[in-house]
């Protein structure tokens, strides 16, 4: 008499087309290729541990993008209720996360009274170039037009503070005697 031994199901195991696509994607695609290694190994799990993965990144892109774009920005302003200087007016700023800029006309004595305390500053002896909110609101598509010449301050007579950071952040405090006008640009970076 014939044993009749239960039906088992075939183990599954990878074939050799899967293990040339998962070659093709780890070496053109990796990203893709992780995902189809989890998809292979681990299932639908896999499948959503690698998506997750993938997603992480183009998450935190889209955070830096938003932060980057997000400002705050004024031309010829009599006042602002973040800037302390009582005399200050006709401030032009460009205010965001990543990048500032702002100029206005003050007194010198004011301007160091309400100066970051931290800042050395210095008399200028050769010409200071700072960067003005105009790179960022007349060059960055703002129909306003200009030079791009405008987008800097030559400053020849004056004092000056500025720090520059390894990540390529710092920040420069410029005060034209001439115009009596400030200038300060901070980047994060």
């Amino acid at each position: 008499m014939e044993e009749h031994r239960p039906a088992v199901a075939p183990e599954k195991g990878i074939t050799p087309a899967q293990i040339v696509i998962l070659c093709l994607l780890l070496i053109f695609v990796p990203p893709a290729g992780l995902v189809y290694a989890g998809w292979l190994i681990a299932g639908k799990k896999g499948l959503a541990c690698g998506c997750g993965c993938l997603l992480l990144p183009v998450l935190l892109l889209l955070l830096y993008i938003w932060l980057v774009n997000i400002s705050e920005t004024g031309e010829m302003e009599q006042s602002v209720d973040w800037l302390k200087e009582e005399d200050a007016s006709e401030i032009s700023y460009y205010i965001s996360h990543v990048w500032t800029a702002y100029e206005y006309k003050t007194s010198e004595e004011n301007f160091l009274k309400h100066a970051n305390p931290a800042w050395r500053f210095k008399e200028i002896k050769e010409p200071v170039t700072v960067s003005r909110y105009l790179l960022m609101t007349k060059y960055k598509g703002n129909p306003c037009g200009g030079t791009m010449h405008e987008s800097k301050a030559v400053v020849k007579n004056g004092i000056y503070a500025e720090e520059r950071w390894k990540n390529g952040g710092g920040y420069i405090a410029v005060y034209d005697r001439d115009t009596g006008k400030a200038y300060i640009q901070r980047s994060a970076r």
